[in-house]
């Protein structure tokens, strides 16, 4: 995912034994949540993203690709794209029985790659896919990415895509098509937002003891007081939870920002 700053891990949350929902950020205002949803007895889990940010980006490519291990054997795969349904797939050309791994665009994709492991990565690395359709015998790899042309706050972009091992080839009808159907994102907005209340009430006393010694905290308190807009901001989009969410996100990595900072000047 491009954006003009490294993405930071913020935080992991379980709704259910079955649901692990990761969210990172960047400092300029793009938030990431990964939702992995599994079914117990399934050959399949679901993965979704979502995407916001606090202000208009354009020109958006996610990618999603792995390292292919199958069958215990890593250098012998054999690596396909099937476009009727947007899957990249592997198995391994020594067993004639070999399970399927196979990555699927429940959102379709605009780009795909089967590859060796490393000019798949190269790929991601370079922003683009190369569309290659077929490898055989080889230590795999393989990714979709999808684009956007834009996106504004307030927006939220969603793409949805499954995991597959299975011993068949997938067919249409095992294919799990139906995007992830996830439980209300407010609980977890309001959760994440009495988490930046508490560190701001960190903050505020680590600013206070920093004022008692005369240090300049003027970066430190610019920190702080833009992790105060993006609370006040996401209390007043609650009716949107998950754009809501994302900014208590946002603000949760500003607040953490601002008490290391706080902490350096203190020493």
């Amino acid at each position: 995912m491009g954006a003009n700053g490294q993405f930071t891990y913020v935080s992991q949350n379980n709704p259910n034994s079955w649901t692990v929902i990761n969210n990172w950020s960047t400092p300029d205002g793009v938030t990431i949540m990964q939702t992995i949803y599994y079914t117990n007895g399934q050959k399949f889990f679901k993965i979704q993203w979502q995407v916001s940010t606090t202000t208009t980006i354009s020109n958006l490519k996610l990618f999603h690709g792995s390292d292919v291990y199958v069958e215990g054997d890593d250098a012998n795969d054999e690596l396909r794209w099937d476009p009727p349904h947007n899957l990249v797939y592997a198995k391994d050309v020594t067993h004639a029985d070999s399970y399927i791994m196979g990555l699927y665009g429940v959102t379709p994709p605009t780009e795909h790659q089967v590859d060796t492991y490393g000019n798949t990565w190269a790929s991601i690395a370079s922003g683009a896919l190369n569309n290659q359709d077929y490898r055989s015998a080889v230590d795999g790899g393989m990714a979709l990415a999808w684009t956007r042309s834009s996106l504004s706050p307030g927006q939220t972009w969603v793409v949805d895509a499954v995991w597959i091992m299975d011993p068949a080839f997938p067919t249409s009808s095992k294919i799990p098509s139906k995007k992830i159907q996830l439980p209300s994102m407010l609980p977890l907005a309001r959760n994440n937002l009495t988490r930046a209340g508490e560190l701001t009430r960190q903050a505020n006393n680590l600013l206070s003891q920093a004022k008692e010694k005369n240090l300049d905290t003027t970066s430190c308190e610019k920190l702080l007081n833009e992790a105060n807009e993006l609370i006040e901001k996401s209390k007043k989009h609650l009716a949107n939870p998950i754009y809501a969410n994302n900014l208590a996100l946002q603000a949760i990595a500003k607040l953490k920002d601002a008490i290391e900072c706080l902490k350096a000047l203190i020493g």
